[in-house]
């Protein structure tokens, strides 16, 4: 994958970083130092899988706000009816996967916590959706990592990070980035207040396909020393990054 200067990221050094979350889609690399100056992780998007959250959590025991407008009773039911239906058909027979027939209280016993909440919203600038400002007020006294894989919704707030002190660190997976290649580049050229760190390209979508992703770190910079050191590395990083599809081939990224 081709990508121009603007997405080569500052230089930290591979022991400084850490992976979080599944080794496979849904995990993303961020800078040790940050996870236990967090108070909050607020994270955009769950589906399924909160390895991220719940390893972020438990490394920091810091307070996990979650939202995903597209989990509810009925997304758990389906999900499980498909599930029996392979079990039933003996495409299920691993105790590991067994188990994960049974997410759902998994789900119910992580979001119950007292430090952990789940919110069945939308985020965005449309009636009905909830704003990003208003999150970030919510949390106002706490230092936020934002988390965030909201298949495009990103675009709605991205521009907005900067206004907010209290974020230190943020892992965002960018959609659709050939069409929306010149806005991701002229954010990152504008960024005042933070790093990008460390990019990976999801290798579930073609890199032809306009609504191909880029999972991106990004720290602040009084968490960073030698950023200005000339970043050669090659991407993605032996021990760090793994195919978001595992049984695809990781895509390697090229900066012209």
């Amino acid at each position: 994958m081709q990508l121009s200067q603007e997405y080569r990221p500052s230089f930290v050094s591979n022991e400084e970083l850490i992976r979080l979350g599944s080794r496979f889609d849904g995990g993303y690399v961020v800078l040790k130092k940050q996870i236990k100056e967090t108070n909050c992780l607020v994270s955009f998007g769950i589906s399924d899988n909160w390895d991220f959250e719940e390893e972020f959590h438990n490394l920091s025991n810091c307070e996990v706000d979650a939202y995903d407008y597209s989990i509810d009773k009925n997304f758990w039911l389906d999900r499980f009816k498909k599930d029996l239906v392979k079990f039933l058909c003996l495409k299920i027979f691993k105790p590991k996967k067994i188990k994960n027939m049974f997410k759902y209280f998994f789900f119910k016993s992580f979001f119950n916590k007292k430090t952990n909440s789940f919110n069945k919203e939308k985020i965005g600038n449309k009636d009905g959706e909830l704003s990003f400002n208003s999150i970030m007020q919510k949390h106002r006294e706490k230092k936020i990592f934002l988390k965030s894989d909201i298949e495009g919704g990103e675009f709605s707030f991205y521009k907005d990070i900067e206004k907010f002190d209290n974020i230190i660190g943020i892992a965002i997976e960018f959609h659709n980035v050939i069409e929306k290649n010149e806005l991701i580049k002229n954010f990152l050229q504008n960024l005042k207040k933070f790093k990008l760190i460390h990019i990976h390209a999801n290798n579930l979508v073609p890199v032809n396909n306009s609504s191909h992703c880029l999972e991106m770190t990004f720290a602040r910079n009084e968490y960073l020393y030698n950023s200005e050191k000339f970043n050669d590395k090659k991407y993605p990083i032996k021990g760090l990054d793994y195919p978001n599809a595992k049984r695809g081939k990781d895509i390697e990224i090229n900066f012209l």
